[in-house]
């Protein structure tokens, strides 16, 4: 058998980190897939020699050998059925398997043994088939294991080596030679299967290594630092990890698992006033498949904030194609730097309603309808407060319509959420580009916009008004031309 150990997984492996259970167990459940049918095959083999061998052979020796083979068959499915799925085995298993191999062979040695000699010449031909077969079929089944189709092989073959010169055959040298030559290519067919099979084996366990230990460091990294890998798909839903850092868990209140991005981070995004410019930058970073590196980013709750600087990078398949995006995200403790970086972010927002302003949202509008397959799938939102002046008047103080304002554009950042471009055009105009189709009718956009805002020491209802315009897919129509036409539509309204 030594000879036999550089195919044994009890030998040492190259690869140090490489799981000896586990390719043992992958040798026997290799064999265990053959069971059911080798077995049945035993059975039937069994049934047709004793049909064939029934009047001239000893009744005791031939019954003997027909309880034997079948409840061998018996038992080896019985113990299919109830063994358990495993991923480790051991060697007293391999061990088991060797001698179980033999045994068989024990069991069909009787045929060369007793059988075979007793028969007549058609009968003689019939046996050397079957055990022929029966070399050749348990190899086979037995190949990812060198040890038992040795043991198999020396035993069935031996057996019948000894009933050829017990018979003298005229022709035993050559017959002796056939069988010979005949088991060692069996053992040599297995013994290249299980070189290929357990360096199949090897590479795998390396890699699931490899791969356990690269979560680990991921894992690690995410718990431990101020830093977590984000992963997305083709469709901006969230590959992994599963769940964001603690410190934006907790300001966000939900589990991002299987949600879009911008869903799971809107809690934390839209109670800052700049958080928005600053998402909607990394937004259209990837949705023009430009890498980025280092975008400031700050999540809020009501009692504290958070800065962080974002990078990532486009992920691509076979066919050159992106299929998601990949990248890290810092906590930046400095916060003056952060603040240096998003300066000119925090000058598109419109300080009163955290939206962007008019300059901000024209760009955003055109960056988006520019980059945009089609444009016809996108439609343009004008809110208009009509009676803006006179609430304006002595009735209203500025800090009151100044919360009314900002009520207004909370209530659009949660029908909206933080993917669609919001902007204040005028003071008593407000811009959505929505992404059609829109999952709020106007309707419903209208009598929640219409709702009393409770400003300090007293309520407000500001007279809303809503027109829309299609946008066109010609190139040439100005944004302008587009706030005119859904100006007009909402003033049409007015009864």
């Amino acid at each position: 058998m030594q000879k036999f150990s550089e195919f044994n997984i009890s030998s040492k492996s190259p690869i140090e980190m490489v799981s000896h259970g586990r390719l043992r167990a992958n040798q026997l459940q290799l064999i265990n897939q053959f069971t059911p049918a080798a077995m049945v095959a035993n059975a039937a083999n069994t049934v047709f020699v004793t049909t064939i061998s029934k009047d001239f052979a000893n009744p005791a020796l031939l019954t003997g050998w027909v309880v034997y083979i079948l409840l061998f068959a018996l038992y080896s499915v019985y113990i299919w059925t109830r063994r358990p799925p495993f991923t480790v085995s051991s060697q007293r298993a391999i061990r088991h398997a060797v001698i179980s191999a033999c045994l068989l062979a024990v069991g069909w040695s009787f045929l060369p043994l007793h059988i075979y000699p007793k028969a007549p010449l058609d009968v003689q031909l019939v046996i050397a088939a079957v055990i022929t077969g029966m070399i050749g079929a348990g190899s086979f089944a037995l190949a990812s294991l060198p040890p038992a189709v040795v043991g198999y092989c020396v035993v069935l073959g031996g057996a019948s080596l000894y009933s050829l010169y017990s018979t003298e055959s005229r022709y035993f040298f050559e017959l002796a030679g056939l069988m010979a030559s005949y088991a060692l290519m069996c053992i040599y067919g297995s013994l290249a299967f299980s070189r290929s099979l357990l360096e199949t084996c090897r590479v795998e366990s390396h890699a699931g290594h490899l791969h356990e230990e690269v979560l680990n460091l991921i894992r690690d990294f995410d718990m431990h630092s101020n830093a977590f890998v984000w992963e997305i798909d083709r469709n901006y839903y969230l590959r992994k990890p599963n769940m964001l850092p603690l410190s934006i868990t907790r300001r966000a209140h939900l589990s991002i698992s299987n949600q879009r991005i911008s869903t799971a981070l809107k809690p934390a995004l839209q109670r800052h006033p700049s958080a928005r410019s600053m998402w909607q930058d990394i937004r259209h970073c990837i949705a023009t498949g430009t890498a980025f590196k280092e975008r400031p980013l700050i999540f809020m709750d009501t009692y504290s904030k958070s800065y962080w600087v974002v990078s990532g990078h486009p992920l691509y398949n076979k066919l050159g194609v992106v299929d998601g995006w990949r990248g890290i995200a810092l906590e930046d403790t400095h916060t003056e730097a952060i603040l240096q970086k998003s300066h000119s972010s925090m000058m598109d927002v419109d300080a009163a309603t955290g939206l962007l302003n008019r300059s901000a949202f024209i760009r955003c509008m055109s960056n988006t309808l520019g980059s945009a397959a089609d444009k016809t799938s996108y439609r343009f939102s004008l809110i208009i407060i009509s009676n803006f002046k006179a609430m304006c008047g002595a009735s209203h103080s500025g800090e009151a319509v100044n919360s009314m304002l900002a009520e207004l554009a909370s209530r659009l950042n949660m029908i909206f959420g933080v993917d669609i471009p919001i902007g204040k055009l005028w003071d008593h105009e407000i811009g959505v580009l929505e992404n059609l189709p829109s999952s709020y009718s106007t309707q419903d956009l209208l009598a929640t916009l219409s709702l009393p805002y409770q400003a300090p020491h007293l309520a407000i209802q500001p007279n809303i008004l809503i027109g829309q315009c299609a946008i066109p897919p010609d190139d040439d129509q100005h944004i302008d031309a587009i706030f005119k036409v859904a100006r007009a539509h909402a003033h049409a309204h007015i009864s």
